[in-house]
């Protein structure tokens, strides 16, 4: 199995999930690149993707093609490109495209998780759907990234959370403290939307989660793309890395 393909593909299905679930969604599908847009003012959250590996050539015509979408939408967006898939001249091309790579994530996979070391704590952990998962997952991920405050109310995505996504929650003192999230594309079980407040840090929240997506999901296999911060959590879990997706944002303008 082309792990690579397979990582860079359920980032794409997942995207495309939020898409279909934004108010101002769009998609845009060719043969070898598609676009992604949730219409809101967060660049990750609009974004195009290749299915393969591209020759210089091919990265500037899906560049500008991205480009011309998101000003045509209103949108700021970026493109994500696995490191393996990047043809010779890529870092150069986006650089003279004043382009920058703030968005990386690695993307990881496994088959099994790994045996808890200690036994998991007690924890409140609930299911949410429609309104209320959106807002809890908009409000967590917001705070816990340090985003503006505004982007809490653009991240809601009441029609996302319905099958095939599922929305966890752990409460502490009823509120919402840790998040995550996980949709089932092609037998393959992809977690997203992780977040944990930072004073509810270090307490297993997320693995917390995952166990329990990995278990309301059945599938055997799960993908997701994770941030510095949240690798060595995954690894613990039984992640194994991929390779490393950086996001290129289009400069503003």
């Amino acid at each position: 199995m082309d792990l690579v393909a397979e990582s860079n593909r359920q980032y794409y299905l997942a995207w495309r999930l939020m898409a279909e679930a934004a108010v101002r969604g769009t998609i845009v599908t060719e043969p070898d690149f598609a676009i992604t847009c949730a219409g809101v003012d967060i660049p990750l959250f609009n974004t195009a993707f290749v299915f393969g590996p591209v020759s210089d050539r091919r990265l500037c015509q899906v560049v500008d093609i991205a480009r011309d979408y998101f000003r045509s939408q209103g949108v700021p967006g970026c493109v994500v490109l696995p490191d393996s898939w990047h043809p010779e001249r890529a870092v150069e091309f986006f650089a003279s495209q004043r382009m920058v790579a703030s968005l990386r994530t690695t993307g990881m996979y496994t088959t099994a998780l790994a045996v808890p070391v200690h036994p998991p704590a007690p924890c409140d952990i609930r299911e949410l759907t429609g309104e209320e998962a959106a807002a809890a997952l908009a409000r967590v991920n917001t705070e816990a990234y340090g985003m503006d405050p505004q982007a809490s109310h653009m991240m809601s995505l009441p029609r996302l959370w319905k099958s095939p996504a599922r929305a966890y929650a752990i409460y502490e003192r009823d509120l919402a403290v840790a998040v995550g999230g996980a949709a089932v594309s092609e037998s393959v079980s992809y977690i997203m939307w992780m977040a944990t407040l930072f004073q509810a840090r270090r307490r297993g929240y997320a693995e917390a989660i995952i166990r329990r997506a990995w278990a309301d999901t059945g599938t055997g296999r799960s993908v997701l793309h994770a941030t510095g911060a949240g690798l060595p959590v995954y690894r613990r879990l039984g992640y194994r890395p991929v390779v490393d997706f950086p996001g290129y944002v289009f400069p503003e303008g």
